[in-house]
């Protein structure tokens, strides 16, 4: 710079000289000063920033479905009345006689029936879990902590409602089952008081007869 200016004075021209310098110098002024207003770069969470520990409490409630099997022998009865009336005639020294009995016979009809059948039952439980958490921000540490309270949480709801949910399964498997034999056994029912009404009505006319061929008898003979 000094060379520049020997050159330009030696050449008559100390304005220009002096121009150049006041430049230098303003240039020099504006980048000391522009790089002080420059803004200072955020603070990242890095390997140097200090860790975070947060602890959450988390109450979850767990629903619990469970199936079981259960068998059920159903025996439906049904009791049963049959009436007869038989009257019968004959003649004694040219007039006739005649003689009436009644026979009342009773039985009963009974069917039996097995049936096995699946079904499901649900129970559910609440239950309360705290965890804690270290992680490089508070947000970050605070998310952690929460979701391994609600796996704690869920996990010991889970096992209370269990125990419950196979109970329940195994007593609507038990109605079921039970409902299912009855039904089965009520059709088998209706088939043997069918068959018994029958051997029942039977045996009252044959009784009938037999009591009203005695009277008849003890009338004759008289």
């Amino acid at each position: 710079m000094a060379r520049v200016f020997e050159r330009l004075r030696g050449r008559a021209r100390p304005s220009i000289g002096i121009a150049l310098v006041c430049v230098g110098v303003v240039l020099a002024v504006v980048v000391a000063t522009g790089g002080d207003d420059e803004p200072e770069p955020p603070p990242q969470a890095g390997a140097d920033a200090a860790p975070v520990r947060a602890c959450e409490q988390v109450r979850e409630t767990v629903t619990v479905r469970r199936s079981a099997r259960a068998k059920a022998e159903v025996t439906e009865e049904r009791q049963l009345t049959a009436r007869e009336t038989a009257t019968l005639e004959a003649e004694e020294d040219g007039s006739p006689v005649s003689a009436t009995a009644t026979a009342t016979v009773r039985g009963n009809a009974k069917a039996t029936a097995t049936a096995e059948l699946t079904a499901t039952g649900r129970a559910s439980a609440t239950a309360s879990a705290r965890a804690c958490a270290t992680d490089g921000t508070r947000p970050e540490a605070e998310s952690r902590a929460r979701r391994g309270a609600s796996m704690d949480a869920r996990r010991t709801a889970r096992r209370r409602a269990a125990p419950r949910a196979k109970q329940a399964a195994r007593r609507n498997a038990r109605a079921r089952a039970e409902e299912r034999a009855r039904s089965l056994a009520e059709r088998e029912l209706e088939d043997a008081v069918s068959e018994q009404q029958a051997q029942l009505d039977a045996e009252a006319r044959r009784q009938a007869v037999q009591a009203a061929q005695a009277r008849l008898q003890s009338k004759v003979t008289l």
